[in-house]
């Protein structure tokens, strides 16, 4: 979890941006997901992996310029879905 740590401290580095730090975003996914595969059933490790990017965001604020939060949180939830699969 080392890789997520770093991900995500280079993701407010400079200030957020979908552009800059999605695929960022998608590696930390990946490696929650990955951690977890063997682990829990798929809606629990999607449920996971939110719950990570959900307190990354916070803990790092990564707000992006002209987001609210729920347009933010819908992204994660959207890249999670596409992402996470079966």
């Amino acid at each position: 979890m080392d890789k997520v740590q770093e991900l995500a401290k280079s993701v407010a580095e400079d200030g957020f941006s979908w552009v800059d730090d999605g695929n960022k975003i998608l590696s930390i996914i990946d490696a929650v997901n990955n951690t977890f595969s063997d682990i829990l059933p798929l809606d629990e490790r999607r449920d996971v992996c939110y719950t990570v990017l959900d307190c990354l965001d916070t803990e790092y604020d990564w707000d992006a310029p002209r987001m609210s939060e729920e347009i933010e949180r819908g992204f994660y939830r959207m890249m999670i879905q596409w992402r996470v699969k079966g």
